[in-house]
C-alpha cells in the first residue's frame, strides 16, 4: 500500500476536488459537427442551416487526444459531436484512445446504432455509450392560446405578420399539430382566420350562466 506522500508525488493518481480543467478525469472531444437529426436548441447548432457540417481530421483529433491526456490528466474520454457514429475515422479515434490507456467513450443519438456495429466498436476499445434522447422526446403538438394583435394596430398587416412567424417557427421545431383553444363563436374574425389557415373545428365547449 502506497502512503499520502507517495501518491501526492504521482499527479496521475491523484485528483483534487472540485475539478478544475487542468485536474479532471474526463475529457470532452467533438470530432464533428455533422449530424443526422435536428435536435431544437442543439449546442453545436446542428439544428441550424447557417452552421457548416465539417468532419475534424485524425490529426487535429489525435492531437486534442494528446492534450487532453497530457494537460487534463483524464482517464476517459468522451467523443461526441453532432454525430460522432457519422465520422468516418471512427474506427481510428477509439483505438487511438485506447492505445494510450484512456477509457474512450461514445455519446450519441443512437439512430445509427445496430448490434453489429456496437460489436464493431467494442473490439476497437470503446467502453461504454451514451445514448441522448433528445429527439425521441421531441413535442409534435402545441396549443396556441393567444394569437391576436390588439385592437389600435389591426388591419396594417401586423397580424398577417404574427400568424406567418408562428408558422414558421412551429415548421422549425417540426410541430405537426396545433390547437387553436378557446376561439369564442361570436368572435367573427378569428373564426375567418381559422378557416382561412384550413383549420377545422375539433371540440366545441358551453359556458354556463348561473345567477344566485
Amino acid at each position: 500500500m502506497k502512503c499520502g506522500s507517495c501518491i501526492a508525488k504521482n499527479r496521475r493518481e491523484l485528483y483534487r476536488l472540485p475539478f478544475s480543467k487542468n485536474d479532471n478525469p474526463n475529457g470532452w472531444l467533438e470530432i464533428t459537427t455533422h449530424c443526422n437529426l435536428k435536435c431544437p436548441k442543439c449546442y453545436r447548432g446542428c439544428d441550424r442551416d447557417d452552421i457548416p457540417q465539417v468532419h475534424e481530421s485524425f490529426e487535429d483529433i489525435t492531437f486534442n487526444i494528446d492534450e487532453l491526456i497530457r494537460i487534463r490528466n483524464c482517464q476517459i474520454i468522451s467523443i461526441s459531436g453532432g454525430e460522432p457514429l457519422l465520422h468516418p475515422q471512427l474506427h481510428r479515434i477509439i483505438a487511438y484512445i485506447k492505445s494510450k490507456g484512456v477509457k474512450p467513450w461514445l455519446h450519441t443519438n443512437g439512430v445509427l446504432l445496430n448490434k453489429e456495429l456496437v460489436i464493431s466498436l467494442k473490439n476497437d476499445g470503446l467502453e461504454g455509450i451514451i445514448k441522448w434522447l433528445y429527439y425521441k422526446n421531441m413535442i409534435r403538438q402545441a396549443r396556441i392560446l393567444i394569437l391576436g394583435v390588439l385592437e389600435e394596430y389591426r388591419n396594417q398587416g401586423i397580424d398577417l405578420c404574427l400568424y406567418a412567424e408562428t408558422f414558421k417557427n412551429a415548421l422549425r421545431r417540426k410541430i405537426t399539430r396545433a390547437e387553436a383553444a378557446y376561439v369564442m363563436e361570436n368572435n367573427e374574425k378569428m373564426r375567418h382566420i381559422m378557416k382561412k389557415l384550413d383549420a377545422k373545428p375539433a371540440k366545441s365547449y358551453r359556458l354556463y350562466e348561473l345567477y344566485i
